[in-house]
């Protein structure tokens, strides 16, 4: 039976733990630690950007990986004055598709899974393989229409700030980081534990 009081209570309170997470600047330090292990190479680049936003996107959900990747990709692309716009299709296109993987990746998800009374692990055996498997379709496909990444800029400067200085609260990102784990974990437990989904993870917000 959908509760769409319970819906809005889980998708908004994973918004909330994952903004919040993403204001101690934590989502920030993970991307350009990512994005530095490119070295300023611009195909290298483009395959960390797109596992970036699918990693992002599986934990958390596609808003809350294109609001930290975008303007990562934009200030770095700004600064070695490459194009942007294939670093974005890539984001654009791997956000979307993890975002199938677990029910919280989308509000469509989470309504499709209650109404039909799929676990958190029932949708993830589900549909965890076919979204990661659209989302790896999709970066070969993106790859080959670039031309084997003959589109792509040879070099991208990597902005010169180190990772650790983006963190504006390492006391709260570790926090942060606990409350969204935790609420992930109770998540996954609730309907083996016999609970609804959304008191947990008001919990968590509460707790955060």
């Amino acid at each position: 039976q959908i509760q769409p009081y319970g819906i809005v209570v889980v998708f908004l309170g994973l918004a909330y733990l994952a903004a919040t997470l993403d204001a101690t600047g934590a989502l920030a330090w993970a991307a350009l630690t990512v994005a530095r292990r490119a070295k300023g190479r611009g195909r290298p680049l483009y395959l960390l950007f797109f596992a970036a936003s699918s990693a992002l996107t599986v934990f958390t959900s596609n808003d809350v990986s294109v609001m930290a990747l975008a303007p990562l990709i934009l200030y770095t692309c700004a600064a070695s004055g490459a194009d942007p716009t294939m670093y974005l299709y890539a984001m654009f296109a791997a956000s979307n598709l993890a975002s199938m993987a677990l029910y919280f990746g989308n509000p469509t998800n989470l309504i499709v899974a209650v109404a039909s009374g799929m676990t958190f692990w029932g949708y993830a055996a589900a549909m965890a393989l076919p979204a990661l498997a659209a989302a790896g379709a999709a970066l070969l496909c993106m790859y080959a229409w670039q031309g084997h990444g003959a589109r792509l800029p040879a070099r991208v400067a990597i902005p010169a700030t180190e990772p650790r200085e983006l963190l504006a609260d390492p006391w709260g990102a570790l926090w942060s980081s606990a409350c969204l784990g935790a609420c992930l974990a109770f998540l996954a437990a609730a309907p083996a534990l016999g609970w609804a989904l959304w008191p947990p993870v008001l919990g968590c917000c509460a707790a955060q």
